[in-house]
């Protein structure tokens, strides 16, 4: 290219750049808040955040900080201000810069296939791999026929792939009710004339027709008999289901990742549901081949990727290596999967919804509601962060109550557990919904942020100091330990 003139690059070709050996930086310019949340990551990435208000008088301050022996990418939520940055980057006498065409919206939308194998009699399965949100879904391709398991909205790229490998979309499959995108399993069944199968357990509150995934029966791809045969494994949903293909390979869903477990609160019944999980992971998966190939519908960060760009463990493993499924201690498992869990994904309520049938958000808002990670695991290496630094004892607020005074409680548990118990006058505010909200909120005020255990509240707290609340203070232990009067629904 041009090295004195900007240019565009699209998502794809920045997917590739980022999967090569080859070094690329990054400049990010979206707020702080945003990119501590989110951001573009590979083996060969270095990144930068500087937020695009601070650059509005010149790029001056940032030149030196910028390499001239790599390419530079500069990136935003939707391209206008990484293009005006670059510019100015360029007039200042860089060269090799570059601006994310589409922004931070088109990285979560780019989907990267990779062959995982050649099955025995003869179909090929691929993974599709969502680097910008860590989703992974799946295809069969056997005979002419394909089917594609646990489908993302942007379901072009699984017609055109079919297509380009003289396929016929004949199943669609959701290996459980999604939580953190929209499935684009039912548009896809629908616009190939394909069917549509679901586990029934999760589609109680489904408004669509839908085949039922469910044990004891057998799906084939072409005329080749590659099977795929579901196994109920609860706990993440109580309908979750894997699939056996090929009895070589276990695609796991949400229940097993590489580096971490699925969690069993995004239907707000994480006691409910730890059971049904520990009994999925410890004794269910126990009686599979340890040489099974699992294959996850999701990744927590680029780490997990092998050498081809693709996620993928053998089952034998992740019993030696994965901290989720070496926690003998049963009431130490029910501590670490309901209350050591990172916040819920954006909008996660209206995503179930969307994937019920329930609401019909234009193409825009489900973009909107996709922005940022996944979320579906336990724990990753990104849940590691420090602590917020402020807190106020259970003992505290009650005594300061008592007297009289009147606190600012926020309470960003589900509604469902704040329906069940929660401090007199606390105002709810679930976790997920804390940044569309949070203008509502008077950020001169003092506030008191609560949860069950102090982890969703931490991460509150981070969020609304990094919009410039300066008095928030965490409240520890939380609610699993409150011992004074609550108000109830």
């Amino acid at each position: 290219m041009n090295e004195n003139q900007i240019q565009g690059i699209t998502a794809a070709n920045l997917a590739k750049k980022v999967l090569s050996p080859t070094p690329i930086f990054i400049l990010d310019v979206r707020n702080e808040s945003d990119f501590n949340d989110w951001k573009i990551e590979g083996k060969q990435v270095s990144i930068h955040n500087v937020p695009y208000f601070e650059l509005l008088d010149g790029v001056n301050e940032i030149v030196d900080q910028i390499p001239d022996d790599q390419e530079v990418v500069v990136v935003c939520a939707k391209e206008g201000s990484s293009k005006f940055v670059a510019e100015q980057l360029i007039e200042g006498g860089k060269r090799n810069i570059s601006y994310l065409i589409g922004g931070m919206k088109s990285w979560s939308e780019h989907l990267e296939p990779v062959k995982i194998a050649d099955l025995k009699d003869g179909g090929t399965l691929y993974q599709f791999v969502r680097l910008g949100k860590g989703c992974l879904s799946y295809m069969i391709i056997s005979n002419g026929e394909a089917a594609v398991i646990d489908a993302v909205r942007t379901t072009a790229v699984f017609e055109d792939f079919a297509k380009d490998n003289h396929a016929v979309i004949k199943h669609t499959m959701d290996t459980h009710l999604h939580a953190d995108h929209i499935s684009g399993g039912r548009q896809l069944a629908e616009a190939t004339g394909g069917s549509y199968w679901l586990p029934p357990k999760d589609a109680a509150e489904v408004v669509f027709r839908y085949e039922k995934l469910e044990e004891n029966s057998s799906l084939v791809v072409g005329h080749t008999q590659v099977e795929i045969q579901p196994i109920h494994s609860p706990g993440h949903t109580i309908g979750s289901t894997s699939l056996l293909i090929d009895h070589q390979y276990l695609l796991s869903g949400d229940i097993l990742f590489v580096k971490s477990i699925g969690r069993p609160d995004l239907a707000g019944k994480a006691e409910d549901w730890v059971t049904d999980l520990r009994t999925t992971l410890y004794e269910r998966y126990k009686q599979l081949s340890d040489d099974l190939i699992v294959l996850p519908a999701h990744f927590g960060n680029i780490e997990e990727l092998g050498d081809r760009g693709q996620v993928a463990a053998r089952l034998g493993d992740l019993y030696k290596q994965n901290p989720g499924l070496n926690i003998y201690n049963e009431a130490e498992f029910r501590r670490t999967v309901t209350e050591n869990l990172p916040p819920q994904p954006n909008a996660y309520q209206e995503i179930r919804q969307t994937n019920m049938g329930r609401i019909s958000p234009t193409m825009e808002e489900q973009r909107e509601m996709e922005i940022g990670p996944n979320r579906c695991a336990v724990h990753d290496d990104k849940t590691k962060e420090t602590r917020f630094p402020h807190t106020a004892t259970n003992a505290e607020i009650h005594a300061r109550a008592e007297a009289g005074e009147k606190l600012n409680i926020l309470d960003v548990r589900e509604p469902a557990e704040y329906a069940l118990g929660r401090i007199p006058g606390a105002i709810s505010l679930p976790l997920g919904e804390l940044e569309e909200k949070m203008p509502q909120l008077d950020p001169h005020k003092e506030y008191y942020v609560v949860c069950r255990s102090g982890n969703r509240s931490d991460m509150a707290c981070q969020m609304l100091a990094a919009q410039g609340f300066k008095r928030v203070k965490n409240v520890m232990p939380g609610m699993s330990q409150w011992e004074h009067g609550v108000e109830k629904d």
